[in-house]
């Protein structure tokens, strides 16, 4: 199992003090032939990609909570991860989430470089995309494809295109049992939810910026957050509808 995954993380070209965002799909991973359970064999894919970093690198894996919209309530430490059992399996194991009600992520190593992160936008000024942004992250599909990059919207708020209007959302984090903190935050969301987000164009004029390569029958994507900044504003201020 050591050999498959050194194979994968030799083709993500990542190197020590590297800030990433792992998107991921639990399938990749269970490709890896291993008589170990599929959660073991994701915590240890996990912490050799945590070596490779090394201390001064973090991973960032999504464990987003689009219910707060609805129920007004987000705790850090009990409420799930609503996008897929990859998600979930690393918060479990981890159990360090950053406090965004809506976009948190579970934290693999030292948050240094995001402590002034504000909980008040979603994708904004100094929100974490923003701040990721700065400190230079890469952004990784680990068989879960482009259209799963969320750090794309931090471009449409940064664009303000108009089929998108910002809405409050307001609610309790509760960070332990019985310590909470009242939070609003602004979420950039679609006027209308029959507009689609398509963003396979952009994949295509991003192709010689887009670093691909694989793993048995999955793709991998990794790409420069600021190159993929520049490079969407660059294409929305032409054409505001690009990504739809």
């Amino acid at each position: 199992m050591k050999k498959k995954v050194k194979k994968i993380l030799d083709k993500l070209k990542i190197k020590n003090g590297d800030h990433l965002i792992l998107h991921g799909n639990l399938a990749l991973i269970s490709q890896i032939k291993s008589s170990k359970s599929i959660d073991l064999k994701l915590k240890f894919f996990i912490d050799q990609l945590k070596k490779k970093i090394g201390k001064n690198g973090v991973v960032f894996i999504p464990a987003f909570t689009y219910s707060f919209c609805k129920k007004k309530k987000f705790n850090i430490n009990n409420t799930k991860s609503e996008i897929g059992l990859f998600s979930e399996l690393i918060r479990k194991f981890y159990n360090n989430r950053t406090h965004h009600p809506i976009f948190s992520f579970t934290v693999i190593g030292k948050k240094k470089g995001y402590s002034k992160v504000s909980l008040k936008s979603c994708f904004g000024k100094n929100s974490f995309f923003d701040n990721f942004k700065k400190n230079n992250g890469k952004i990784i599909c680990l068989g879960s494809g482009f259209s799963s990059i969320t750090f794309l919207l931090h471009l449409v708020d940064f664009c303000k295109v108009n089929y998108r209007e910002y809405r409050l959302f307001s609610g309790n984090i509760f960070l332990t049992k019985n310590k909470k903190r009242k939070i609003s935050t602004n979420y950039f969301v679609r006027k209308n939810k029959k507009i689609k987000n398509n963003f396979l164009r952009f994949e295509r004029y991003l192709r010689k910026k887009i670093q691909y390569s694989n793993f048995e029958r999955f793709n991998i994507i990794t790409i420069n957050s600021k190159i993929l900044f520049k490079e969407g504003v660059k294409v929305l201020k032409k054409n505001p509808y690009y990504f739809i």
